[in-house]
């Protein structure tokens, strides 16, 4: 995507109207194309208001991520794990973005907005613009795809531990990768693996965080940061993550899930609750009991313990 639609943004920051004319004065193109513009951006989900005679404005101030600040934010040993870093304003997705580099280690990307967002099963990721945090991150690991079981898990506690330093009163995780609060969904972490069980492998990281999401057509109960009370600017909400996550990633072949467990406990969302499990061959009611060294949810039913890996498999809450 050009910069046009950045630069279009930039001059309706003000708040104030703008008329299509000396917007494509300014810009040197056509108001048709000002106009086309405008609709794209307002189909990604960006405050616009159009008035005849006056033109375009903002209904809000818009928080735009930025590499630089970013970057600037970061301590050194964290930037350091960085490669690349990419700030987006749409992508399909960014996991997709990521992947499509190849095996770059310490990718990371950021968008404003996914057209085709997406969580575990291929769940529809709702993702309005510029609202909230939209984020993946490419690493390489030696050990094989077996080294990185129960890393979603590790990646879950170590947001969770980061967002309850925010003040996030009563932040959990959801087995096997949502961090919640009071049952509501605050964030979501999607992993995809490539490559030899035992040798070398590349994994994407996606996380999507929700901040200042306003309304959303969502099939289960959200909340955003900004409902919780949490108002630090985007920038600095991205570059705290990326130092949450960042140590996992770089830890984890050698540490392990059984280093990560104790921390999981403490925020685990799940233990001693009636669940429900969903899998291909049927569903299953019991008791979580937490989890194994490799990350496995345990469920007590009907008398027996059942250990459910991740993979196809849809958790929810009963009581």
């Amino acid at each position: 995507m050009s910069n046009l639609p950045l630069e279009i943004i930039s001059l309706l920051s003000d708040g104030e109207f703008h008329s299509g004319s000396s917007m494509a004065s300014q810009l040197s193109i056509t108001r048709a194309a000002i106009w086309k513009h405008i609709q794209a951006l307002v189909s990604m989900g960006l405050p616009v208001e159009t008035m005849k005679g006056k033109g375009y404005r903002l209904l809000r101030p818009l928080d735009l991520l930025s590499k630089k600040k970013i970057v600037g934010l970061l301590p050194s040993v964290v930037a350091g794990q960085i490669s690349i870093l990419d700030v987006l304003l749409s992508c399909d997705s960014s996991n997709d973005y990521i992947a499509a580099k190849g095996p770059v280690h310490g990718s990371v990307c950021f968008t404003e907005h996914q057209v085709r967002g997406r969580g575990r099963r291929g769940r529809q990721w709702v993702s309005p613009m510029a609202q909230n945090i939209y984020c993946s991150i490419g690493w390489l690991v030696q050990d094989g795809v077996q080294s990185l079981s129960g890393l979603s898990l590790a990646v879950g506690a170590g947001l969770a531990r980061w967002l309850d330093g925010e003040g996030v009163k009563g932040v959990g995780v959801k087995w096997p990768n949502d961090i919640v609060v009071n049952d509501q969904k605050l964030a979501g972490i999607l992993i995809e693996v490539s490559g030899d069980l035992q040798g070398l492998c590349g994994l994407t990281l996606g996380i999507g965080l929700n901040v200042a999401m306003e309304r959303a057509d969502i099939d289960q109960p959200w909340v955003s940061l900004r409902s919780l009370g949490v108002n630090r600017a985007r920038n600095e909400l991205a570059a705290a993550m990326l130092k949450a996550v960042m140590p996992v990633l770089q830890n984890y072949p050698e540490r392990g899930f059984q280093q990560y467990m104790n921390e999981w406990a403490r925020y685990d969302a799940c233990c001693s609750r009636q669940v429900r499990v969903q899998t291909a061959s049927g569903s299953t009611d019991g008791v979580a009991l937490g989890v194994n060294q490799e990350g496995a949810l345990l469920v007590e039913s009907e008398g027996r313990l059942r250990v459910i890996n991740g993979g196809e498999v849809s958790l929810r809450l009963t009581s």
